[in-house]
């Protein structure tokens, strides 16, 4: 081999090393300040942005999920309402891969990860389960007072003060319910028997909300408008963010890391 075919040949081989490392240090699908969702629709998997009204899909999802979270590792979970199976998606493809059965199950509507990891599934508008993140275990299942039409999931990101004066931690367990127009928040206080929800906030109409662990906030998304808020119990108000102009999107469960 002459003196210029080593010099060409080792040129291409750097060149191809340079674009592999390149690609191992840019992540293709930052998880990061995105509003994660599965459009039920299309089956496809959602990453909405804050900062601008885009609607990115990152893929066609091979089943019917529902529910969606985001855990400590800022792995994405999901709800197959056919298999009845918890998943883990990859953001970039929107691949599956099953992680345990949540058989138990009747009608999962929402799923949130809670501070030290604590799974929680809304079921069938009335009970949350706290299911073990590893094996898929119901630790505790709790109805919820007052029964009916309760929706969505979310936590308490920072200390605040409820209505009737007392101080609710960080981690406190959240819920919705439609009422009226609007929607309620409500605080769940987790006795041995029973979840008793007390109203916290009054909301617009929501289809999906979870509360951001980076960011350290709440966020509803209401899908048949296409607009998301941020929800701020600590001042009384739900300020809208972002609209999103979608062709399709029937959502029914959101999350954020």
């Amino acid at each position: 081999m002459s003196v210029v075919s080593i010099r060409v040949h080792s040129w291409f081989v750097f060149a191809a090393t340079a674009l592999l490392l390149q690609g191992c240090d840019e992540d293709p699908v930052a998880v990061e300040r995105r509003v994660w969702c599965v459009e039920q629709g299309t089956r496809s998997l959602y990453a909405l942005p804050l900062d601008r009204a885009a609607c990115e899909s990152r893929g066609y999802l091979d089943g019917t999920l529902g529910p969606i979270a985001m855990d400590p590792d800022e792995r994405l979970l999901a709800v197959d309402l056919l298999q009845r199976e918890l998943l883990e998606l990859q953001p970039s493809d929107g691949f599956a891969t099953p992680l345990f059965s949540v058989s138990q199950a009747v009608n999962p509507l929402a799923l949130t990860v809670a501070p030290g990891g604590r799974l929680y599934l809304l079921d069938d508008e009335r009970r949350v389960v706290w299911l073990e993140r590893e094996g898929g275990a119901w630790t505790r299942a709790w109805p919820i007072h007052p029964d009916g039409q309760w929706r969505g999931l979310a936590w308490l990101p920072e200390a605040v003060e409820e209505p009737g004066g007392r101080l609710l931690p960080a981690g406190t367990l959240l819920a919705w319910r439609p009422l009226g127009q609007g929607g309620e928040l409500a605080w769940l206080e987790l006795l041995e028997s029973e979840a008793l929800a007390h109203t916290l906030l009054s909301t617009p109409a929501l289809t999906g909300l979870d509360t951001s662990a980076r960011l350290r906030a709440i966020y509803g998304l209401d899908a048949a408008s296409g607009e998301l808020y941020r929800l701020r119990p600590e001042l009384g108000s739900c300020p809208l963010v972002q609209t999103y102009a979608c062709d399709a999107f029937a959502v029914t469960d959101i999350c954020l890391p």
